[in-house]
């Protein structure tokens, strides 16, 4: 049986201070990256709202669902755009939340459309892409990390036969989290797959042994 580890990117998120921040606004709008139905999904969607509710008295919050996991073309993001905008006509979100690195680049590639000029919160995004908008003054949120090293090592020590780790980043990012990993166990085998479709991925599965781990950094873009 092939040794298989899912590294979860769901952290603990403290979200008191952001929800007593946010209360204080009329509407806010939540933009989920993935698919509603999608646990992660829901169960994020549904935390915002307890936390931004207050004896019922908070904000009016909206939901809205992109999707963009597994549609990251850019014509499928413009027309998203396109229909968020007809669905909120003329409407000012006091804030805009959220939640995924797909919702986040989203609007930040377009802050010239008056539907998305409102202060960003984010969440689920890790340190590197917050930083890239460190300068934006109305653009704030928690980030999230994985000991990915701790956890391999943790891992390793319990299947002291594996020789080979396999490294699963549909995005060139991945690189970034398996370097230090890989320089810390210089005997070990470490590749790192590509594949953007997840029937690639499955394929590419049935040749790995017994000997391996599998670890997914990413979210395939037909998942």
């Amino acid at each position: 049986m092939v040794a298989t580890l899912l590294v979860s990117l769901s952290p603990w998120i403290a979200w008191a201070d952001d929800a007593e921040k946010l209360a204080v606004r009329e509407s806010i709008l939540l933009l989920h990256s993935g698919h509603q139905g999608d646990p992660f999904t829901d169960l994020m969607d549904t935390g915002l709202r307890q936390g931004l509710a207050q004896d019922g008295q908070g904000p009016k919050v909206w939901s809205e669902y992109m999707g963009l996991p597994g549609a990251r073309g850019q014509h499928y993001r413009e027309a998203l755009v396109s229909l968020l905008q007809a669905k909120y006509p003329g409407r000012q979100f006091d804030a805009l939340v959220t939640v995924g690195k797909p919702a986040l680049e989203m609007v930040m590639a377009h802050r010239d459309r008056a539907l998305f000029q409102a202060p960003v919160v984010f969440a689920g995004i890790d340190a590197g892409t917050a930083a890239r908008f460190d300068g934006d003054l109305d653009v704030t949120g928690v980030v999230v990390s994985a000991d990915l090293s701790g956890t391999l090592d943790t891992a390793l020590a319990l299947h002291p036969w594996i020789k080979r780790v396999v490294f699963i980043s549909p995005d060139f990012e991945g690189h970034l989290s398996v370097a230090p990993f890989a320089a810390a166990h210089p005997g070990l085998k470490i590749d790192v797959w590509h594949d953007a479709l997840l029937q690639d991925i499955e394929n590419r599965l049935k040749s790995v042994g017994e000997d391996a781990i599998v670890v997914p950094l990413g979210v395939p873009l037909d998942a």
